[in-house]
């Protein structure tokens, strides 16, 4: 009768592989593209993108509420001339 484990156990990998190494070369790799996304395609975004954005949104938000300013200042205009 034949050992089926065994004959499994002939198929598998070698107990020599030294996966320590292939788990820090892993580490060492996602450290890379946690510090600079960019060049690697991710969708993450480096934090001085997402300062830069958060900058140009507060600046558009000042932008609106001046235009919003002028609106509001003609729309009184317009109806103090209808009257």
């Amino acid at each position: 009768m034949k050992d089926n484990y065994k004959e499994l156990d002939k198929l598998s990998q070698p107990k020599s592989v030294d996966r320590h190494t292939r788990l820090s070369k892993r580490i060492d790799d996602i450290a890379k593209v946690v510090k600079d996304p960019d060049p690697w395609g991710v969708n993450l975004s480096s934090r001085d993108r997402v300062d830069e954005l958060e900058k140009q949104i507060i600046e558009m938000e000042d932008k609106i509420k001046k235009l919003n300013g002028r609106i509001d200042g003609l729309n009184y205009l317009i109806k103090q001339l209808i009257k």
